[in-house]
């Protein structure tokens, strides 16, 4: 009767510890699934980031050209600001 206890709790203990186990590792895999999809998210928006910063670089390179366009400017200013 005794040792049949004590086989039983054996295999209590041991079903807690493999469980326990899953548990943990199950935590650790979604905390690195987390930790990725955060990483992901960062570089995609530093990506947009930079795309914006491009396209505002060329939307003002784009109204100076206009600018000068519409100023009709001698070409010695224009030889000046190619400088």
């Amino acid at each position: 009767m005794k040792a049949e206890r004590e086989k039983e709790r054996k295999i209590l203990e041991a079903q807690a510890t493999r469980e326990s186990a899953i548990l943990v590792a199950e935590g650790e895999k979604q905390s690195a699934i987390l930790r990725a999809e955060a990483e992901k998210e960062v570089k995609i928006k530093e990506a947009e980031g930079k795309a914006q910063a491009i396209l505002e670089i060329q939307r003002a390179e784009a109204e100076a050209i206009k600018l000068l366009n519409e100023a009709k400017p001698a070409k010695e200013i224009l030889a000046l600001k190619s400088f």
